[in-house]
């Protein structure tokens, strides 16, 4: 049986998400409501039409947007009667808080964002994405969440170790900072406070680094001729318990993961299959 049937013959299975970790305290910081009229303004932002001001915080990150809403209530205000913004804190308030909570709430705009809500597939396949990976916005369906390393972040070492990168590539890519907890449907546990960085990104950031592909392709696979050399050695000695590095690592493609809905208008929200 192939992959795709394995997974979809049981939807029901808990993959223990991030989802989970979202406490009380963090939904009252990311999304809490001013009380009160507002009693002071934007000063020189006063001048502009509101219209436009909201255009532009529509293009801020997360945690700019944020920073923008605390300033006063009348900031708080403009945000919240962002229709975009009304729409994600209603139907997905899950998004923000989970994106605020594990510090990836630089990486992608309120924009970005509402569009990858109203999108129903996987970016990956086409199939139905249920799922959002917060650190680039990225929506996923069961099966890549899953099967798909590209959707799952790397400790930094690993990213140096595997395609030969030094500490300064990897700055600036998107990353994150996990939630201690279960992770997976093995539900493993996670320490809080661990740096994960996209693999996408450091895919990305390696073949610039390396100069061109083909370049990085010697480098990666002299990686693993390495990884199989040592595993010979490994092999030879009975009284060794292996654990593959996937293994190890695939609780990690959870941590930044949140079940969202597919907004079919700013008001209607589709759960599940669409």
């Amino acid at each position: 049986m192939n992959a795709h049937a394995l997974t979809l013959a049981s939807p029901a299975a808990n993959h223990h998400i991030l989802d989970e970790k979202l406490s009380g305290s963090i939904v009252a910081a990311t999304t809490a409501t001013p009380r009160g009229p507002p009693a002071a303004n934007l000063g020189a932002l006063s001048a502009l039409p509101v219209e436009l001001v909201q255009q532009v915080l529509l293009d801020m990150d997360l945690r700019s947007l944020a920073n923008f809403r605390a300033i006063n209530r009348r900031a708080a205000h403009i945000v919240d009667s962002l229709p975009e913004y009304k729409a994600i804190l209603q139907h997905a308030p899950n998004t923000v808080r989970g994106a605020a909570a594990i510090r990836a709430d630089g990486n992608f705009t309120c924009r970005t964002l509402h569009t990858a809500l109203r999108t129903p597939k996987c970016e990956s396949c086409e199939r139905n994405g249920e799922y959002l990976y917060l650190v680039t916005c990225r929506r996923l369906c069961t099966v890549c969440l899953d099967y798909d390393e590209d959707n799952q972040p790397v400790p930094p070492a690993d990213a140096m170790q595997w395609y030969g990168l030094d500490r300064a590539a990897l700055d600036g890519l998107p990353s994150m900072r996990t939630l201690p907890g279960a992770y997976s449907p093995m539900a493993s546990g996670i320490a809080g406070g661990l740096t994960l960085i996209d693999h996408n990104s450091v895919q990305g950031a390696a073949r610039e680094f390396h100069g061109a592909q083909h370049e990085l392709t010697k480098f990666v696979f002299q990686q693993a001729f390495d990884f199989r050399n040592a595993l010979n050695k490994l092999l030879q000695q009975p009284t060794t318990q292996l654990y593959p590095p996937w293994h190890q690592r695939y609780p990690l493609r959870f941590v930044a993961v949140v079940r969202v809905p597919w907004l079919k208008t700013l008001q209607e929200a589709v759960w599940g299959v669409h």
